[in-house]
C-alpha cells in the first residue's frame, strides 16, 4: 500500500504514516504527528529517490553473514566455554 495512511493511537490521538514504494528501489516508510509534514516527507523522498539522493538505512547493506558469525564466534562464544566448540562447529559449516 503505497500513500500516507491515517492511524489512531491508543490515547486517541492520530499518527499519519506515509509509504513510498518505486521500482527497483526498497520501500520507505514514516511516521508523523501532522499530515502536512507526511506529505512534504513523501514529496521530497520521492524526489531524492529518483535523483539518487536518497539513502536507505538497511543494516542488511552494511554487514554480511559471514561478519556477524564471525562476530559472535568472538565475542559471545569466548564466554561460553562449555559449548564453544560444538555451537563454532555448527557456525562454521
Amino acid at each position: 500500500m503505497q500513500g500516507i495512511e491515517k492511524r489512531i493511537n491508543k490515547d486517541g490521538s492520530f499518527t499519519y504514516r506515509a509509504r513510498i514504494r518505486i521500482k527497483g528501489n526498497p520501500s520507505a516508510s514514516e511516521s508523523f504527528t501532522s499530515l502536512a509534514f507526511a506529505k512534504k516527507w513523501k514529496r521530497d523522498t520521492e524526489s531524492a529517490i529518483e535523483h539518487g539522493r536518497f539513502q536507505f538505512s538497511s543494516l542488511a547493506k552494511k554487514h554480511k553473514l559471514a561478519e556477524l558469525i564471525d562476530r559472535y564466534i568472538e565475542s559471545i562464544l569466548s564466554t561460553k566455554p562449555k559449548n564453544a566448540r560444538n555451537v563454532k562447529q555448527h557456525l562454521l559449516w
